[in-house]
């Protein structure tokens, strides 16, 4: 500012005057905002509730909107809600006196889109209707689907809600024959079953209709497998991600172990033909074809466990003496030991083909067994744990062949450390009985399972934790009498599958796939009846 318009007044005119309208300007703006959202938008939607009674009920009822006022609506009458934002909204209708019920659903979900209005009956049968009416249960049990899902349920055209394991109870309905539909399944899931299906409802018992949900895993594997009746695996079968299974071995008297090549592209398998005690080795290639017996016991040794060397040409196999090597096409028979060490706990060559690790007994005492190594052309046999009170068997190497991991009769796992000759009790800390071991594929977790008998309880759970033995999870916290067993990581190590019976419901326990996600959830019942299945990756 210049001295000359310090000192002259008009020179401070229009500086004023802009301040003056300036601030007016600024309150109008406030006060128009203020005036402008005098309450909360309260829409343009509304329910219209309509009650139809049968028998005498002068009293009413009252109705209650979820986030509204309870309202009261008389017994034959309509009532129209306030204005509604678009949403979803709960209506039910309550303070029913002694001798009412609502036929069906109450409370109803209704939602508010762009209709304006949107309709709720509610039929309720009172005094003496009250005992000429029916009752139906809707059941939805679903393999593998998350929790939160919705179906449809169609009843004579008319659409309801249902979870994917929900029930749906519908009361004091008109004895009928109903068409009752579940729709609305996402692109993976069918029902098993006839969908629709007719039900006749009468006066006299509540009728159960249940649907069985499958859920295709989105997972490029198919399975192959044993299929079981009672504790007998009869033939060897495909069971594919859509839950359809394929027949592809003749049926035999037992089938003992199924294990794919490491490259998937065969598969071997031991099994005893009817009527023979005698246990042989066959491959068959991964597509079903080329079925071949390898082994001819009694000319050959007979076979009670194997496993394949890395490079997929070579099969270790034990006969409860001696362990041996065999070529796949059956020639190069080779003994590795000459000293009947070996029984049928199980043997695993080690990931660069270099030696075999196998369970033998301690010699002149076949009540104890140890864990031992041997290179894979018969040479330096080694023993790993020299134990004087337990038996070790089901030796696994870790998929670098740093660790070996093995069960005891004494209920714990022990993991042998290959670089440090150190054998770490990973399982010391827990109860039960450990075994079923297997590796995750990148090494760093096991999967196992853990058999509790007690006077009141018997069951077999399965777990996981780290290498070290910490960070215990248990995945099936199975209520008593149901024994999960045999799990079996998937290649990707996004998935584990195992089979499972109810050893208290039947005489001859039925024995069903499961497949479950890493964590425990996404439980999926396979539709199948067997056992110990293993991945094989799809082209």
């Amino acid at each position: 500012m210049t001295i000359n318009q310090e000192l002259n007044p008009e020179s401070m005119k229009t500086p004023h005057l802009f301040q003056f309208i300036t601030i007016l300007l600024f309150l109008l703006i406030g006060w128009i905002g203020c005036n402008d959202n005098s309450g909360p938008d309260l829409g343009n939607g509304s329910i219209e509730i309509i009650t139809i009674t049968h028998g005498e009920n002068a009293a009413g009822y009252e109705v209650r909107i979820e986030g509204e006022e309870q309202m009261h609506v008389d017994a034959n009458d309509t009532l129209q809600s306030g204005s509604l934002n678009n949403g979803t909204y709960k209506v039910e209708l309550l303070e029913l006196p002694e001798e009412c019920s609502v036929v069906g659903l109450n409370p109803v979900t209704v939602k508010i889109e762009d209709a304006p209005k949107e309709s709720v009956t509610f039929e309720i049968n009172c005094g003496d209707a009250l005992n000429k009416t029916g009752t139906l249960e809707i059941i939805s049990s679903t393999s593998l689907i998350n929790s939160q899902e919705i179906y449809s349920v169609f009843i004579n055209s008319e659409q309801y809600e249902i979870g994917a394991n929900d029930t749906l109870l519908f009361e004091n309905i008109a004895p009928d024959t109903y068409q009752i539909e579940l729709g609305d399944l996402p692109s993976n899931c069918t029902v098993r079953g006839n969908n629709p299906q007719e039900i006749p409802v009468t006066t006299e018992f509540t009728v159960d209709l249940s649907f069985d949900v499958f859920c295709q895993t989105i997972f490029n594997y198919k399975f192959v497998y044993q299929n079981a009746k009672s504790y007998h695996f009869k033939s060897l079968r495909f069971l594919l991600a859509d839950g359809t299974t394929e027949i592809v071995s003749p049926e035999y008297e037992y089938i003992h172990q199924i294990t794919p090549s490491p490259d998937y592209s065969t598969i071997a398998f031991t099994a005893s033909k009817k009527n023979e005690d005698i246990i042989n080795l066959y491959i068959i290639d991964k597509d079903g074809t080329n079925l071949t017996q390898i082994t001819h016991s009694p000319e050959d040794p007979e076979i009670i466990s194997f496993s394949w060397s890395p490079d997929s040409n070579k099969i270790s196999f034990s006969n409860s003496g001696d362990l041996y090597v065999i070529n796949i096409d059956g020639s190069g028979l080779n003994q590795l030991t000459d000293n009947k060490t070996i029984h049928s706990g199980g043997t695993d060559w080690s990931p660069d083909g270099m030696n075999i690790v196998f369970s033998g007994y301690k010699k002149n005492d076949t009540s104890l067994a140890d864990i031992y190594v041997i290179d894979s052309d018969g040479s330096d046999i080694i023993n790993l744990t020299n134990s004087e009170n337990d038996y070790y068997s089901s030796p696994l190497w870790s998929p670098d062949g740093s660790k070996i991991i093995f069960s005891s009769r004494s209920g714990n796992l022990f993991v042998f450390d290959t670089t440090t000759s150190q054998i770490i009790n990973i399982t010391k800390e827990q109860d039960g009985s450990n075994n079923y071991p297997d590796w995750a594929p990148d090494g760093s977790k096991i999967v196992y399972v853990k058999y509790i008998s007690k006077t009141k309880e018997e069951s077999m759970r399965i777990y996981t934790m780290n290498v070290d033995g910490s960070d215990v999870t248990v995945l099936t916290n199975t209520k008593p009498g149901i024994l999960n067993q045999r799990p079996k990581w998937s290649p990707d190590g996004k998935y584990i599958i195992f089979n499972r019976f109810d050893y208290f419901d039947k005489y001859e326990p039925e024995n069903h796939l499961f497949i479950m996600k890493v964590d425990g959830t996404q439980k999926n019942n396979m539709g199948a009846e067997g056992c110990c299945a293993k991945w094989i990756p799809l082209d």
